[in-house]
């Protein structure tokens, strides 16, 4: 029986291409439950095989988010769900008032949601009394405000939404840039693997999906007016929680880890839901240079200058790093 998450050691550039591509027997499956007959993958590459852990939920001494404590506005982690909705709530507040100060076009916005968005500090205050009149706050995030947490979360804004491309080779060609970069700046770098995932998308259609407490959701920020995020295909998934548990701790589980822990909510027959591909970081240049050959640049993922200038920086990772001597 297949398991839900699904290993695949690739050993060079040309055959990771070759297991991630949408053409191959990996992503060939066709379902009945999908809307669309096919199945729906998205992907994320990274230069090492971190927790797949939203920037917002990330813990340290100095936590991403700022949240309102006794003492006043702190930044450090949040120790319960409380204060970590709130630290959430303020930072996507300060996100859009700052952008539309600047004229900045925001999604969703309407009267409506401004009114919503001044009317209160916190999800619930110190007696825990909800003061979110009028947003649907049993369902964090609420629906709407998802967009604007996907275009916080591109611009590097910390949310709980983690990015994801509708492209596999766009998530090969971030998990190769960073892990080339990383042997470009320290040659005495440990040997690791860098990775892309793949996560069935699709199985978030089967009907049942939403019917718990906490579920994962897609979330698509409006593509017109962002450049990068057309050019990358970027999508995103959130947990989302159908209600506030007063006290409960931070639930810090990556995103692998609460997949597996849910795996019940899905027949077997989708397994697996998770497919990590990955790769020696010897290879990482090797790989850049494959997609360079594809077109697949920094040109390419950032339209406009700044593209243009990153790809001439990939450019001396070939003649810094060289190709990798199979």
């Amino acid at each position: 029986m297949a398991e839900v998450v699904e290993r695949v050691e690739c050993q060079d550039g040309e055959e990771l291409l070759a297991a991630i591509s949408l053409r191959g027997k990996y992503f060939r499956g066709r379902r009945r439950e999908s809307r669309s007959g096919m199945e729906r993958w998205i992907f994320r590459g990274q230069a090492q095989e971190w927790p797949l852990l939203p920037s917002a939920l990330r813990a340290g001494e100095h936590g991403p988010l700022m949240f309102h404590s006794r003492e006043g506005w702190a930044r450090v982690a949040p120790t319960n769900t409380v204060e970590q909705h709130n630290a959430e709530l303020f930072t996507i507040q300060k996100f859009f008032w700052e952008a539309d100060s600047q004229g900045l076009s925001l999604p969703n916005d309407s009267q409506l949601l401004r009114r919503q968005l001044a009317q209160f500090d916190m999800i619930v205050d110190d007696h825990f009394e909800e003061r979110a009149d009028g947003l649907p706050m049993a369902l964090w995030p609420p629906e709407v405000l998802l967009s604007t947490f996907a275009l916080a979360q591109h611009h590097g804004i910390p949310t709980r939404l983690l990015d994801w491309t509708r492209k596999p080779f766009v998530a090969a060609y971030f998990a190769a840039r960073d892990a080339a970069r990383e042997r470009f700046k320290n040659d005495a770098i440990e040997p690791t693997r860098l990775v892309i995932y793949a996560f069935k998308a699709s199985v978030l259609e089967l009907d049942y999906a939403e019917r718990r407490e906490r579920f994962t959701s897609i979330v698509a920020a409006p593509r017109h007016g962002n450049p990068n995020l057309h050019a990358q295909a970027g999508v995103f998934t959130v947990e989302r929680l159908r209600r506030l548990s007063i006290g409960d701790p931070v639930d810090r589980r990556p995103f692998d880890e609460q997949l597996v822990a849910a795996a019940r909510n899905y027949p077997d027959g989708e397994w697996p839901l998770l497919r990590v591909f990955t790769l020696p970081n010897r290879f990482s240049t090797e790989l850049l240079w494959l997609l360079y050959l594809e077109g697949l640049t920094a040109s390419a993922v950032f339209p406009g200058f700044n593209g243009v200038a990153e790809t001439l920086k990939d450019e001396e990772l070939f003649q810094g790093l060289g190709l990798p001597e199979r």
